[in-house]
């Protein structure tokens, strides 16, 4: 995990824990706006660094012998053929 998702999830747990303060007011009837208003840009930072940190998933590695025996070849493998050719 990188640095960038680290911190996304840390001011999406931030803004989260600042919006059930803002509910929990609300409910005691002592409303605090200001919680309201960082919770909700805490957790939108967060959500934006989490969401611009994340990495491809790995290729999947199901069915390799399948693919082995049947004859098919993985992208690399014909991309390099393709680069010999060339």
């Amino acid at each position: 995990m990188n640095l960038k998702k680290r911190f996304g999830n840390l001011f999406i747990l931030i803004g989260s824990v600042l919006l059930v303060l803002f509910f929990i007011s609300d409910y005691l009837d002592q409303v605090n706006g200001w919680f309201l208003l960082f919770g909700l840009i805490f957790f939108a930072f967060g959500v934006r660094l989490a969401w611009k940190g994340r990495t491809p998933p790995e290729p999947s590695q199901r069915f390799r012998m399948v693919k082995k025996f049947m004859g098919g070849q993985d992208k690399d493998k014909k991309e390099k053929k393709d680069q010999k050719k060339s």
